[in-house]
């Protein structure tokens, strides 16, 4: 995503990121809940809890780490108006 463009991006200049840029790339997780299908605020949410994630273009400037079928079942759960 970002950071892995950032990376790559560097070394189009020829220059060396900090190598925190690909480990911290590399821990990034998405929670997905299998079940709906849909990609979560953050781990394992309280049950019953309504949230919304706004704004999920984050997930998408550079190509998601996973199918886009979860952001469209996602954006379709979300609550309207």
């Amino acid at each position: 995503m970002v950071l892995e463009a950032a990376v790559k991006c560097a070394a189009l200049v020829n220059e060396k990121p900090p190598a925190a840029w690909a480990k911290i790339a590399g821990a990034i997780v998405i929670p997905i809940d299998p079940s709906l299908n849909v990609v979560l605020p953050y781990d394992h949410p309280p049950q019953g809890l309504q949230y919304t994630l706004g704004h999920m273009a984050m997930l998408t400037v550079h190509d998601p780490p996973f199918s886009t079928r979860p952001l469209k079942h996602t954006y379709l759960r979300e609550p309207s108006g």
